[in-house]
């Protein structure tokens, strides 16, 4: 037992022994003032910042590319708390701290948040500070940079009565924001609502969302910040609700307006063709987890727009009477790992529903005019023409127009189908290259002049500010190509 004991203890004394070496070898933190920190970063930057809400977590690593490790003597925040930058080092959040080690060939992380106190200002207020690293007699710094916005929080808003938001300040609303039956809401040129996750609009009343081209309205989410390093939040989808014009509200008008980023834009609940439910006029409806333009049996009219990019279908017309002039419908929907599990169409027309009690109601599709348009996606045809429940013959209540299109289908022309231009490549500038999609047209489109004149009246400039006649004939789609 005894031999047992001296055994345990000499071996103990051994690794002992073997751990103090190590560590001082460990611990021979180099004092040569050549060996110096560096960053993955020169400056931390945020995107802009929403006064009093806090911003997202940004990461700086700091290496230590040196053979000996390195004792950093001081971290400090120049400005301490004043500019309400938070950094966190080594598991410690504060503004400073003292003897961070570092090994070598190796790296640290810092993570840095920021708070921005509100300035009663309109405009964006730079807010900076530096973090200031102290080693081996050297001072080295990274600068921190932030927008602050002052902004116009509305939660669980309900509007009773006719409201006008204008564009000093941006509205961040959580929740919900309803306009109730006899009220109004009206979006003044320039106005932007950022939408918290879940939060929707619902209008029971009405909406005149009266934008210009160079003071567009805005409704996006509230995500500032990236997925990824060349990916913003604002081209993804699904960061909120979307808007919904309810059974009753007619007389809706959106115009150089855009939606993007929501499970759905704009979904207008089953109505009738007698008034016209909403006109868009040179908007911008994109990039949403669902179905981008969706109305049942409504009347609806829709002049230089872009409706592009939805997890499901772009543009769902279930009965009713549709007139688009001059717009172009386009899916090349990218976050669904790739994969279009629901087969998104550019356009889905159909006229019956399936009610409640398991049977068949049909909603008359009276009239679906698509003139001087592009339908464009990842389907050999980008076109549903359903018009045949299952267990029914053909439902004839089916009435279709395309005239001067470009549409992404092998076909022929018809009574139904004039002047079209079957299954060419538009060419817009870009469709999802680095995230990013630009639907205006390439010089060498071959929508470029393939317009009918005289359907172009109805919308003579589009959404950019370019006039349709500036040459010889009008282009296909929502935008003008400027030569």
């Amino acid at each position: 037992m005894k031999l047992f004991s001296k055994i345990v203890f000499t071996l103990l004394g051994i690794i002992a022994l073997t751990f103090t070496f190590s560590c001082s070898s460990e611990l021979d933190f180099s004092t040569n003032p050549a060996d110096k920190l560096t960053f993955s970063a020169d400056t931390v930057r945020f995107d802009t910042v929403f006064t009093a809400i806090g911003s997202s977590t940004r990461q700086l690593k700091i290496f230590n590319r040196g053979k000996k490790p390195l004792k950093i003597e001081s971290i400090n925040l120049a400005g301490g708390d004043a500019n309400g930058f938070s950094v966190v080092v080594d598991g410690q959040k504060g503004t400073s701290f003292s003897n961070i080690e570092i090994g070598a060939k190796d790296s640290l992380f810092v993570f840095v948040e920021v708070k921005v106190n509100p300035h009663d200002t309109n405009n964006p207020v730079l807010i900076s500070d530096s973090l200031m690293f102290r080693l081996n007699g050297n001072t080295q710094k990274v600068r921190m940079e932030a927008y602050g916005q002052d902004v116009i929080i509305l939660r669980g808003k309900t509007l009773k009565s006719d409201t006008t938001l204008n564009a000093n300040r941006p509205f961040l609303i959580y929740d919900s924001l309803i306009v109730t039956e006899n009220a109004k809401l009206n979006l003044a040129p320039g106005v932007k609502l950022f939408f918290h996750d879940k939060a929707f609009v619902r209008i029971d009343g009405q909406i005149s969302s009266k934008g210009t081209a160079l003071q567009p309205v805005v409704l996006r989410g509230d995500r500032m910040d990236r997925m990824l390093s060349d990916l913003p939040y604002d081209l993804y989808s699904g960061l909120w609700g979307g808007v919904s014009i309810s059974r009753n509200s007619y007389g809706n008008e959106m115009e150089h307006t855009q939606i993007r980023n929501g499970m759905y834009a704009l979904r207008l609940d089953s109505a009738n063709t007698d008034n016209e439910k909403i006109r868009l006029i040179n908007c911008k409806l994109t990039n949403v987890m669902g179905t981008v333009f969706s109305a049942m049996n409504c009347k609806v009219t829709a002049y230089g727009c872009e409706f592009s990019n939805g997890g499901t279908d772009v543009v769902a017309l279930n009965g009713g009477d549709y007139s688009f002039v001059h717009c172009t419908l386009e899916n090349h929907f990218l976050y669904d790992n790739g994969a279009f599990s629901s087969s998104p169409y550019a356009l889905h027309l159909q006229n019956y529903k399936l009610t409640s009690d398991g049977a068949w109601s049909f909603c008359p599709l009276v009239k679906a005019d698509f003139l001087n348009c592009i339908l464009w996606g990842v389907r050999s045809t980008d076109i549903n023409f359903d018009n045949k429940p299952k267990g029914y013959a053909v439902n004839t209540d089916f009435k279709y127009h395309f005239g001067n299109c470009l549409i992404k289908s092998d076909g022929t022309d018809d009574a139904d189908f004039v002047s079209t231009i079957w299954n060419k490549d538009p060419k817009f500038i870009s469709e999802g290259k680095n995230y990013k999609f630009d639907l205006s047209l390439d010089s060498a489109s071959v929508a470029i002049d393939a317009g009918d004149y005289g359907s172009a009246l109805v919308c003579p400039v589009d959404m950019l500010g370019h006039s349709r006649f500036a040459d010889s004939k009008p282009d296909l789609g929502a935008y003008e190509r400027v030569k």
